[in-house]
């Protein structure tokens, strides 16, 4: 089996408790009534600090075409939009649900009925907006460049045409992390009473840090906190305007360049299409880290009851832990066969699963022919600018935590909620994955960092301590 057949995405270090839920939407094929093009094969190797996830390379591709043709039909679009919010919504309120219970109180038999609720209303939203939004990722850019370019007739040179490009492609869409940050600061400004704005704000983004990795939420008191430093700051309303201006400003920026170009209704209609991804992203997002968070409310209190440490449990399957809630007995030696390294490779909905040297010997025969030998990776420049500074790869968020200082360049697959402090020291962002729409995309625009994403390899063409070169107006990185 090799690489070339995956689309391949790393990670952290993700539990295989967290990840199941992804898994198994795969396997049940629990979405296919809504899925617009099938998707059956995925893969799941994590070793070490580590995860490889990928799609079947054509499955994903089928389905990023027949997205591509679908988009076109604001009716039929508009409806698979409703399906997607509807299982985000159905995903969302099993998370809230299990966050608000007394765990403790309930049966051991009410513990495994609530497992499998929230594996039941998760499996297919992973699998829908999983596909849906990577497809965008990977595909979308293409299309709407084309789009334009037609548009154009011909109008702009290459060179003037990209900076054109990038000015109608941001969106026109704010996300959770700014609109906390505004909302911080809008406490500051009129907030009487700290501790009752503190709270408003734990309830509405209480799950903003939260990750694959990180399950420790925010708090009234981190709230109090950023509500007292933003108190403390001179500029806080010049601040809270621009932040609360952002989007009226990208929308009257693109509405200059639509008019001076006299850009047709239907590639406005393809700019509106870009900005409900940027949305459905954040959505992903909020879904994934809620989900994974109550599962691992679930295995907290499982795992009590058990008598057994969260670590061990975290990995196994979910059902092994109902399993074990009815008296079967724990399998140790497999449990640190997982913990070494553990993998999943799912093909037409079967799935064979690989622990300790078996799993690594599989990542090594698919890694093995995907290897590059090149010193530069291109992407796709989402910000202005060109900066220089010294490498540090991070796999997951505690990585980046731990290895990023002021001015570094992090390179990582994709960032997360989670990544927000290392992202704010970093001169520049540069992922293997994502698109026009993506996390990384959004929040260094947003933050005024240099940022190409897309690369597909700077994550293994680059090691820590490399001096490079991040071009964002190019999409280039390479090093010195």
């Amino acid at each position: 089996m090799k690489q070339e057949k995956w689309e391949m995405m790393t990670r952290g270090r993700v539990y295989l408790q967290r990840f199941a839920m992804a898994l198994l939407g795969i396997k049940d094929d629990g979405a296919k009534e809504f899925l617009i093009s099938p998707i059956s094969d995925v893969l799941f190797i994590n070793v070490g600090p580590k995860v490889w996830f990928a799609w079947n390379k054509k499955q994903i591709s089928d389905y990023g075409k027949k997205l591509l043709e679908l988009i076109p039909s604001q009716k039929k679009f508009q409806k698979h939009c409703q399906v997607l919010i509807g299982q985000y919504r159905l995903a969302n309120n099993w998370a809230e649900k299990i966050r608000n219970l007394n765990l403790k109180q309930q049966t051991n038999r009410q513990l495994i009925d609530l497992y499998r609720g929230l594996y039941n209303a998760t499996g297919k939203v992973q699998v829908l907006l999983g596909a849906d939004v990577d497809c965008i990722d990977l595909f979308f850019e293409t299309f709407l460049q084309s789009e334009l370019k037609k548009e154009l007739k011909g109008k702009l040179n290459d060179e003037e045409f990209l900076p054109l490009y990038k000015k109608l492609s941001v969106p026109a869409y704010t996300s959770f992390i700014t609109n906390q940050h505004r909302d911080t600061l809008l406490a500051a400004l009129a907030a009487k009473n700290v501790l009752a704005a503190a709270g408003r704000l734990e309830k509405k983004y209480w799950w903003t840090a939260l990750g694959w990795e990180n399950v420790l939420p925010h708090t009234k008191k981190f709230f109090i906190g950023e509500i007292n430093r933003g108190k403390k700051s001179g500029d806080i309303r010049d601040k809270f305007r621009a932040i609360n201006g952002q989007e009226r400003l990208i929308k009257k920026h693109r509405g200059l360049e639509i008019q001076k170009y006299r850009l047709s209704s239907k590639f406005q209609y393809l700019l509106n299409v870009l900005d409900k991804y940027a949305s459905l992203h954040d959505l992903r997002k909020e879904m994934q880290v809620k989900n994974v968070y109550a599962f691992h409310l679930l295995l907290k209190e499982s795992a009590r009851r058990l008598k057994l440490g969260e670590e061990d449990l975290a990995w196994t399957w979910y059902q092994e832990t109902q399993e074990m809630l009815a008296g079967k007995k724990f399998d140790r030696k497999e449990i640190e066969r997982r913990k070494k390294a553990f993998g999943a490779i799912i093909i037409n909905h079967r799935m064979k699963t690989y622990s300790g040297d078996d799993a690594i010997k599989m990542l090594k025969k698919i890694l093995k022919s995907g290897q590059s030998k090149t010193a530069e990776a291109k992407g796709l420049g989402v910000t202005k600018g060109v900066v220089k500074g010294k490498v540090k790869v991070c796999s997951g968020y505690r990585e980046a935590l731990e290895k990023i200082k002021q001015g570094n360049i992090l390179i990582t697959g994709m960032t997360l909620p989670d990544y927000l402090p290392a992202m704010k020291k970093a001169a520049a962002i540069v992922t293997d994955e994502g698109g026009i729409t993506c996390h990384a995309a959004i929040v260094s625009r947003e933050l005024g960092k240099v940022c190409v994403v897309g690369t597909k390899t700077a994550s293994q063409i680059f090691k820590d301590g490399d001096i490079v070169e991040v071009d964002a107006n190019k999409g280039i990185v390479k090093k010195l």
